[in-house]
């Protein structure tokens, strides 16, 4: 498919980052993708970068909830109900209790806590990015 805007004299570098293409029934040239990708690996850079931080959420709620999920075994958690029962101090969302423990029963004991908890909340960063556009 070839650009209409692309005039024959350009750069070669011109005629590749200004070429346009379908995708997902959005036109886009290809420099909006490097940006999109350049943007993307900065953030992801950044909060790779900031996995060592425990904040307050992480000290005061996350950390005991992951304490919680080891201690039950895992997936034996998803049976504690939240906030009701001793076993549990966890009074977030049922889909976010699941998906701790995926990630525990893929990474815990190999993998430390916080950074289950990070990648979590990373994923879910950019799962919302694209479901937003």
């Amino acid at each position: 498919m070839k650009n209409n805007n692309v005039q024959e004299n350009e750069r070669v570098i011109d005629q590749i980052l200004h070429y346009e293409f379908d995708f997902a029934g959005i036109r886009v040239r290809t420099i909006e993708v490097l940006f999109c990708i350049i943007v993307l690996t900065l953030g992801l850079m950044a909060r790779i970068h900031l996995f060592e931080i425990a904040s307050g959420d992480y000290t005061t709620a996350f950390a005991d909830w992951m304490k919680e999920i080891d201690a039950a075994g895992g997936w034996a958690y998803i049976g504690i109900e939240p906030g009701i029962s001793d076993a549990s101090t966890f009074d977030y969302n049922c889909i976010f209790q699941y998906c701790l423990c995926l990630l525990y029963t893929i990474g815990g004991g190999k993998v430390a806590d916080i950074y289950l908890v990070k990648i979590l909340s990373v994923i879910f960063d950019y799962v919302l990015i694209f479901n937003a556009t």
